[in-house]
Order: structure tokens, then sequence, then C-alpha cells
């Protein structure tokens, strides 16, 4: 596995299939681990890396992608579920019906309450709310443009590490 998650109690990983541009959920089930989905990322130029993985409130699987081609960059998240068969991608070009427009370089994805998600990117903290984008910098509060990291702490307080501090 390349990476691992939580949500409601339970432990995913991710690993790619080895030679392919496939991608594997597993989940830990007593000291077991079993294959939930497996997926096959289709991304222009061919699949370089797996950048990130989270897990939202509904079930969906988030991996951040870094794709090949004249070069390699990342280039946002494949979302996908176990009980449906299509792959989402969102990008800072995404523009297909019920994609998000997200900044493609994305360092840490935290779920807060109510099912909102964060995302640190080198262009602030990105919130996704019931199908909205909106992006926090300096700004709207934040330390700094480029966020490293977010946490959420007690009573769902969001905490955003940015260059010059944390907010």
């Amino acid at each position: 596995p390349v990476a691992v998650a939580q949500a409601s109690n339970r432990v995913f990983a991710l690993a790619r299939v080895r030679g392919t541009d496939s991608v594997r959920v597993y989940l830990l089930e007593g000291s077991t681990w079993s294959v939930v989905v497996e997926r096959v990322l289709s991304v222009p130029g061919g699949l370089n890396d797996l950048t990130l993985f989270g897990v939202d409130a509904r079930n969906r699987f988030w991996v951040g992608i870094k794709v090949s081609g004249p070069t390699v960059h990342e280039r946002g998240f494949a979302v996908f579920d176990a009980q449906a068969p299509q792959v989402t991608y969102y990008h800072a070009n995404a523009s297909e019906p019920g994609t998000l427009r997200l900044p493609d370089s994305v360092t840490a994805m935290v779920q807060a309450e109510g099912g909102q998600i964060w995302l640190a990117s080198i262009q602030g903290a990105v919130h996704i709310a019931d199908g909205n984008v909106q992006i926090f910098g300096e700004s709207r509060g934040v330390r700094g443009e480029i966020v490293s990291d977010l946490a959420v702490g007690a009573g769902g307080r969001l905490y955003v590490a940015a260059g010059e501090g944390v907010a």
C-alpha cells in the first residue's frame, strides 16, 4: 500500500496495481486486509504516481494523482466509490458535468463536521461543501498562500498550517 486513510472508525489502504493504471482500495477487518474496490484511472498521458488518499462521509475514495506525458505533473483527484463503476476527475481544468475545479497540487485532505472537505494546496485552503468550492488565502484569514497541512480539532475547529504560521 502507498497510503492509508481512516473514516468512521474504519481503516483503508490504497495500492497501485503493478504495471497498470489501476488502483485497489483495501479495508482492514480485524487483522486481515480485504479488497473493497479496484478502478482503472484513465488520465491523459497515463498514471505516474499516487500523491494523496482520503475517504469522505459518503464513502467516496479521493486519490491524488500525478500524470505522465510531456512532463510529469500533479492533476488533482480521481474520486470513486465501491458501488458505482465511474471515476470522476477533479482538477484545475475540469469542465465535465459533475466535476469540480480544484487545484492540481494538493498536500492534505481533512473532513470537517457535516461532510465538508478541506484541502491544503499551494493556492490556499480549499473548502468543498454542497458541490461548491471556495479557496481561502491570506485575504481570508490564512497565514500565507501556500497551505501545507490541515487538522480538525475539538469542536470541529479547523487548523490551517501555512508558510507564515497556523491559523
